[in-house]
């Protein structure tokens, strides 16, 4: 497996998991649409930090992206606030993104802000995440 960055060419891919990572996240009413998504996702690529997994034939396995920029409130801490985190329910390739993502905060970044449904607060926790907040949604 490889972990690299993503590129224009890793739309298709990307965007073509949305779907899935919505419904599996009860999260349909974040879906823009798939023109919209595009855009987006292509945005993201370009300006912030988006890697691929791959395996070794050049399949793709999973992403994940952050937001990198300056914290809200002190903008003298550099930041990577986590958008996605996928990888179709392979543990393995979901541990080794997170990996590449906490390895490359390590060395340009002051704070890492990661949300996650459960299941990933022990990935979380050994890598020296501590709990900060919790997020509550209102859908109306």
């Amino acid at each position: 497996m490889q972990i690299r960055p993503a590129n224009l060419g890793d739309l298709d891919f990307i965007c073509g998991e949305l779907p899935e990572f919505c419904a599996r996240h009860n999260a349909w009413h974040l879906y823009p649409g798939h023109v919209l998504a595009r855009k987006i996702i292509a945005d993201t690529i370009r300006h912030h930090y988006f890697m691929v997994a791959t395996s070794d034939a050049g399949m793709p396995l999973g992403f994940i992206c952050a937001l990198q920029g300056t914290h809200y409130l002190n903008p003298n801490l550099r930041t990577l606030t986590e958008l996605l985190w996928w990888s179709k329910g392979n543990p393995t390739v979901a541990l080794a993104l997170l990996d590449a993502l906490v390895e490359y905060g390590r060395r340009h970044v002051d704070y890492i802000a990661f949300s996650t449904v459960e299941a990933g607060d022990k990935a979380l926790w050994r890598r020296g995440f501590t709990f900060g907040e919790k997020v509550w949604e209102l859908r109306l």
